[in-house]
């Protein structure tokens, strides 16, 4: 991957929701300026609007970030007063892979998106979440744990047609 990305001659590189291991930045930033996990940060964790902060910044365009932050929040508290009844209401965010499937909590930005239009997360994933980690590993014969009033399918490595149509889902 690094020689591919390094062949386009990228004049910046987006690396700033992975694992920020100190291998993979130093790969990265040979060829390329590199916007990084934030020092600190725990891989994948990256909030949506920490990564518009970094990349506008990174650009030199640190002012259209901050508008956009501020115009993305303001809908979303827009929707949510629009909705006042989805506080009601549970809201899960699941992936399907092709081993395994995950539902993600606080600290997941498809899970904090789906919090902040005011859905409230599903408890017993809440509950599993290990301290530090934005998901849990599903089998099939567990994913039902994982159901909401609401829920979001996200496929990874497979197609739409493969998560829509897979019998746990359908559940």
């Amino acid at each position: 991957h690094f020689e591919t990305r390094a062949a386009l001659d990228p004049a910046l590189l987006l690396d700033g929701r992975d694992t920020g291991d100190e291998d993979t930045y130093t790969k990265l930033s040979a060829g390329a300026p590199t916007v990084a996990v934030p020092e600190g940060a725990d891989g994948f964790t990256t909030t949506w609007d920490k990564q518009v902060e970094m990349i506008s910044t990174a650009l030199g365009e640190s002012q259209k970030g901050e508008d956009l932050v501020t115009e993305v929040n303001d809908r979303i508290t827009e929707v949510k007063d629009a909705h006042p009844e989805w506080s009601e209401k549970t809201g899960t965010v699941l992936a399907k892979t092709s081993v395994e499937w995950a539902a993600y909590s606080a600290g997941d930005a498809r899970a904090d998106l789906l919090q902040g239009l005011g859905f409230q997360p599903n408890k017993e994933i809440s509950d599993l979440t290990k301290p530090g980690e934005f998901y849990v590993s599903l089998s099939e014969e567990n994913a039902d744990m994982a159901d909401s009033d609401v829920g979001v399918g996200f496929p990874i490595m497979l197609t739409a047609d493969e998560l829509t149509n897979d019998k746990t889902w359908k559940r």
